[in-house]
């Protein structure tokens, strides 16, 4: 729970609810609250009677203003990164991502993102990207079209049981990295995709699932450590270039 630093009213389970400076909020409250107080648009996070967020969206932007120490996106919600406003995004807890994470940019000259967490999890429904939807993002309608790259930093485990997908460059790291579903679930394949470059960076990989870049895939272990991967069922795939694990060169 959030204590609340300023009196606003918001829509909680679609009734107007004022909140008073000091009362005790939910964490979706208090990004409802800051949307309602610092954005143009108002209010665009949907919170149930339960105080959590359903559906809707958030910048990011906000949550790093607040001083977020953890970072969790429910299912329905989409969260974007602006990386002309917020380059660097860094909790010192957890990222858990069951909904969308949506990074781009309204500025060409900006266009790489650094999103990093103590452990990083994608879940099922989660979806990680740099890759415009059709028709773009509601409310940056002069979001760029060209490539926006973006790294994952995970201090200790990065998982994906989802999709990452980069519309340019992507590099992910973390002690371990698991690109697969958890022992028993049935789904969706897990895919991790960059339509340039992808690297990764692990004293561990493991990998159940789609790998796949329109240029290199670049595989290396973390500075003084060794690289253990395990492949099995799943598959690594640069038609266009060439797979680097550590000095040795895989042509796909």
């Amino acid at each position: 729970m959030i204590t609340a630093n300023h009196a606003g009213t918001i829509t909680v389970g679609g009734v107007a609810t004022p909140i008073a400076a000091g009362a005790v909020i939910t964490p979706a409250e208090s990004v409802a609250l800051a949307q309602v107080l610092h954005s143009p648009t108002g209010q665009s996070l949907v919170i149930s009677s339960l105080g959590n967020a359903t559906s809707g969206s958030l910048n990011l932007s906000y949550a790093a203003k607040n001083g977020a120490t953890s970072l969790n996106i429910p299912a329905g919600v989409t969260a974007v990164q602006n990386v002309s406003k917020l380059a660097n995004l860094s909790v010192t807890g957890n990222l858990v991502n069951a909904g969308v994470l949506q990074v781009l940019s309204q500025n060409a000259a900006v266009n790489t993102a650094v999103i990093s967490a103590l452990n990083i999890s994608n879940l099922q429904t989660g979806l990680i990207t740099s890759v415009l939807p059709a028709g773009g993002v509601s409310g940056f309608a002069s979001a760029i079209t060209s490539p926006v790259h973006f790294n994952l930093n995970a201090v200790q485990v990065l998982t994906n049981y989802g999709a990452i997908a980069s519309s340019g460059n992507l590099t992910l790291s973390g002690s371990s990295i698991t690109n697969a579903l958890p022992a028993g679930v049935t789904g969706s394949t897990p895919g991790i995709t960059a339509a340039a470059n992808l690297n990764l960076v692990t004293n561990n990989l493991m990998n159940a699932g789609l790998i796949t870049a329109g240029q290199n895939i670049n595989i290396a272990n973390a500075v003084g450590s060794n690289l253990a991967i395990n492949a099995l069922g799943g598959t690594f795939s640069a038609p266009n270039g060439i797979i680097n694990i550590g000095t040795q060169n895989i042509t796909d």
